[in-house]
């Protein structure tokens, strides 16, 4: 019993607002009658305040819940869903953890903060999106040969997951000493001709002057029944590009981050075609459900770039 309960005539009585949620108040029943009738409706007008104030509470929840969503916008296209999706309990596919909801996330662009990185592997929503293309739409763990695959600039969230997998033999490269198991520059690959059964580069070519050479050299080390995933960031229709663009500040505002060189429109896939590959342009985002969006944290709209060498 709260303290602002008073004892009356030998029963308790709870003041407006004292009583328990699912309890009938008690009344005075030593009180006259026309006292008893005034708390009474008291007791029944605060706790209809209380009942509108937690329905206000509830409608302001699923506005802030439709804001995020709309905020978390990464390319034009917001995370489709409704009320009773926008509650699934959230799933990492690549560490396979279970959220509440995916952890703010700021890019060196200009785009605002997204719920987007997974807060156990570090995963965002591309990531989480091509290990879904990895094991349902390829044969990279279904293999019935050991694949040998090139990743280049690897993702700390696939970086260990691919290289204890018995299903391939993984080789990560970058230019950059000390983050893959090679050193490597793209546009002049230090390998033989069709060495790899996979290759798989994600957003590097924006910061690569000379793209298109990158594109052949991974198209020559591909092998001919090979295929590759080749993917960067679409921002435009036609792909805007121009070397006299250096300063960072320039670089951001026209090609989305100060270290890109470019930014890419949707001819990319002619771009990747002239360089020895046939492409194919699967809308993955687009053919997973809403639920299967929210639930994994991803966008729709997201394309993969399917590969493979020109014959």
């Amino acid at each position: 019993m709260s303290e602002r309960g008073k004892m009356a005539g030998g029963q308790q009585v709870r003041e407006p607002g004292a009583a328990d949620h699912g309890e009938p108040a008690q009344v005075n029943a030593g009180a006259p009658a026309g006292a008893n009738r005034s708390l009474a409706a008291a007791i029944n007008a605060r706790e209809t305040e209380l009942e509108q104030t937690l329905s206000n509470l509830a409608a302001l929840e699923a506005q802030v819940r439709s804001l995020e969503l709309a905020l978390g916008d990464d390319s034009g296209h917001g995370t489709e869903g409704t009320a009773e999706i926008q509650t699934l309990q959230k799933l990492c596919p690549i560490c396979e953890t279970e959220l509440e909801n995916f952890g703010h996330f700021k890019s060196e662009s200009a785009r605002p903060t997204r719920r987007a990185e997974c807060p156990e592997c570090g995963s965002l929503e591309r990531h989480r999106l091509v290990w879904l293309y990895f094991k349902n739409e390829t044969n990279l763990f279904s293999s019935e040969k050991k694949l040998k695959m090139l990743h280049i600039a690897p993702e700390s969230a696939f970086k260990l997951r691919l290289y204890r997998s018995p299903d391939h033999e993984y080789v990560s490269a970058d230019l950059n000493p000390g983050i893959g198991d090679l050193r490597m520059d793209i546009t002049d690959i230090d390998m033989e001709d069709e060495t790899f059964d996979v290759v798989y580069c994600s957003h590097v070519f924006e910061h690569v002057p000379e793209d298109r050479q990158a594109m052949r050299e991974l198209a020559r080390v591909l092998r001919k029944d090979g295929w590759a995933i080749l993917l960067v960031p679409i921002l435009r229709e036609v792909t805007d590009e121009d070397p006299s663009v250096t300063d960072p500040a320039e670089r951001t505002r026209r090609f989305g981050q100060f270290d890109h060189v470019r930014a890419y429109g949707k001819d990319y896939a002619q771009r990747l075609e002239e360089a020895g590959f046939t492409v194919r342009v699967d809308p993955y985002g687009d053919r997973l459900t809403p639920e299967d969006r929210e639930r994994y944290g991803l966008l729709a709209g997201e394309d993969i770039y399917f590969c493979r060498k020109a014959q």
